[in-house]
């Protein structure tokens, strides 16, 4: 079953979710996405009933703002703790340390960034919400100066962006610092199928307009970039699995190629593909698949030429 929720839900996915009657939750805020008539749309009540009655359902989000209803109607289950433990950027480099172990990170309560002993933090490097979306309150800081202008804004943003998001998915309590990954950075739409094991639907080239940029706008993708990577990210997928143990499981992952050719997660995130960058749109637009119907009926890419 899927869910979907502001702020956007594409076309080709409605038309995806009518045509192969792919069960949607009807939610309040379901109601008010505009799907197209046709739509197989389950109740609440329903959907928690799958819940119950399978170990590892299917299910996918086109938002974070689903992870609300989630936590709070399938608390019985391990799947917001599964969540969790990626949408917390510090519980999942707790996970991770033993794969990296040398990675350098430190999660701070906000009430304490100014009492940080800033000659302790190696530079370059990024501070962002322990919880966070997008790239929203995401910095770049490679001098104390910076690190300066960096606490005022964010002590002048976290007020009037509280109450944007449910603090399932922004939460301004706390920040984690982490070491800078320099390299070229890629995006991954994949899911963990029935038996844990990761099919990779799309790798995408990310791009910036600067060094200090950080911000989600160019990707690209085409058939050398996935051929000359498939195979070592699926390797790297793998081995975030065996420590997450997850089944029926999409996930969109950045991540980054040092300049060592060390893979270096940024972010894992849980239960969908991207949503308002289409990068699962463009996966059809490219290779010819529909990334939604392969992640629904467990079709397996791994393998597979492009």
């Amino acid at each position: 079953m899927f869910f979907v929720d502001k702020p956007y839900v594409s076309e080709f996915f409605k038309a995806t979710v009518r045509d192969n009657a792919i069960p949607v939750v009807g939610t309040d805020i379901a109601q008010k996405m505009s799907l197209y008539t046709g739509t197989k749309i389950i109740t609440e009540e329903q959907a928690i009933e799958i819940v119950k009655q399978l170990d590892n359902p299917t299910i996918y989000t086109t938002s974070e703002n689903s992870y609300h209803w989630i936590s709070r109607h399938l608390h019985f289950s391990d799947l917001p703790e599964k969540i969790e433990l990626f949408k917390n950027k510090s519980k999942f480099r707790k996970l991770t340390k033993s794969i990296f172990p040398n990675f350098y990170f430190r999660e701070i309560p906000t009430k304490d960034l100014k009492r940080i002993e800033f000659n302790q933090i190696p530079l370059p490097f990024i501070i962002k919400p322990t919880i966070g979306i997008d790239s929203r309150k995401v910095y770049k800081v490679s001098s104390y100066s910076e690190w300066v202008k960096t606490i005022d804004l964010i002590t002048k943003e976290i007020a009037p962006t509280r109450n944007l998001y449910p603090e399932s998915v922004l939460n301004t309590n706390s920040f984690i610092i982490e070491e800078y990954i320099d390299g070229e950075e890629f995006a991954v739409d994949a899911y963990y199928n029935s038996i844990g094991e990761p099919v990779i639907l799309g790798i995408f080239k990310h791009i910036f307009s600067s060094d200090n940029s950080v911000s989600d706008r160019v990707y690209f993708s085409s058939k050398e970039i996935l051929e000359s990577n498939h195979e070592e990210f699926t390797n790297f997928l793998e081995k975030i699995g065996d420590f997450a143990r997850v089944k029926n499981f999409p996930v969109h992952i950045e991540l980054r190629r040092n300049s060592n050719g060390i893979l270096l997660p940024i972010e894992v995130n849980p239960i969908r593909f991207s949503g308002c960058c289409g990068t699962a749109d463009l996966s059809f637009l490219a290779y010819g698949f529909n990334p939604y119907l392969y992640f629904y009926y467990q079709k397996n890419q791994i393998g597979v030429k492009f």
